[in-house]
């Protein structure tokens, strides 16, 4: 808009925009945080604008430069200050929320930008861009799964996934779990959250593999295991509802999804405690239902004074020690 001088932001501005954010393609960082988290989200968004794009036959750069072209210049030169948008732009963005709103999104994406551009084409849009190529469809509502979760074996596939040296024993030994027909969870003994997360990315690239052998083909392991609520301070009572709400919804799909694995959060309470637990007695009432098969880490010390004890987590569960004493076996008991 300002190198243009247009008084204001017209839809056009924004197709160019995401034209332009279509081309985006950086891979995502491996590194974790809350940075590396927004760069992958926006990386995933580009891909997602690029496909749909070229799947309508687009070719993304020339339609940009003519568009830009066409749009010729205005009369208003920029001299700083704020940037409104125009009454066409203001609808459109109305429209692109509804369609967010439609598929269940709590977020206007540019995918949902993108979609509203071409439903409702300007004439110097649908010239420069559309010309005959079809309008894709709304973006399809996405499941809880969808939103929440990350998919180790399709983000494996893709060469996404980060395999760190030193788990083979322990990936091997969960890989002879999930050969078993019974379907039993996976509790991972240990402290450590990172040593969870590698073998969980080595167990993806294992499905992942192309001479995967036949019980782990079209297995898709799902990474829902990272909480709402901020990590390090205390949940509120409502906070802890909505979390709780929240899982059980992926619980909920993932039963009805036998190909599914989930890796959840950690069990690190005790149900009968009075100031937590939830989580805890929230998997108890899964494994009783026997639907979901789930993987997730547990502490040594509520394996031994807690979950040993209980018959539905003996008989619905097996575990893999994850520590150095006992690394890579599997007691029976469990």
């Amino acid at each position: 808009m300002a190198a243009g001088e247009f008084r204001e932001v017209e839809p056009e501005h924004f197709c160019m925009g995401l034209l332009k954010f279509s081309e985006i393609a950086v891979k995502p960082p491996e590194d974790v945080g809350e940075q590396a988290e927004l760069a992958k989200v926006v990386f995933e968004d580009a891909k997602l604008v690029r496909e749909a794009l070229q799947k309508c036959g687009i070719q993304i750069t020339s339609a940009r430069r003519k568009l830009r072209s066409g749009l010729g210049k205005g009369d208003t030169p920029f001299k700083g200050g704020r940037i409104h948008r125009s009454a066409a732009s203001r609808s459109f963005f109305e429209s692109a929320a509804k369609l967010a709103e439609q598929s269940g999104s709590d977020t206007v994406t540019p995918l949902h930008l993108l979609t509203s551009l071409v439903e409702s084409p300007t004439p110097a849009i649908a010239q420069a861009v559309l010309g005959n190529a079809p309008v894709p469809p709304p973006p399809a509502a996405l499941t809880p799964l969808e939103r929440n979760g990350r998919d180790l074996v399709r983000q494996a596939a893709e060469g996404g996934v980060k395999i760190e040296p030193g788990v083979e024993a322990q990936t091997k030994v969960v890989l002879q779990v999930l050969q078993e027909k019974d379907r039993k969870s996976i509790l991972l003994v240990s402290d450590s959250d990172g040593l969870v997360a590698s073998v969980a990315a080595a167990l993806a690239k294992a499905i992942a593999a192309k001479g995967a052998p036949q019980y782990l083909r079209a297995r898709r392991l799902i990474d829902v295991s990272t909480k709402e609520v901020s990590k390090g301070m205390r949940p509120s009572p409502v906070d802890e509802v909505a979390e709780m709400e929240r899982m059980r919804q992926l619980l909920t799909e993932a039963a009805s999804h036998p190909e599914i694995i989930l890796l959840v959060p950690a069990v690190d309470t005790d149900p009968k405690q009075s100031d937590g637990g939830q989580w805890t007695a929230l998997l108890h009432e899964t494994l009783a239902q026997g639907k979901v098969q789930f993987i997730c880490r547990v502490t040594p010390s509520l394996l031994s004074e807690c979950l040993r004890k209980d018959a539905v987590w003996k008989r619905q569960t097996q575990v893999v020690w994850l520590g150095k004493a006992a690394q890579g076996s599997v007691p029976r008991e469990l």
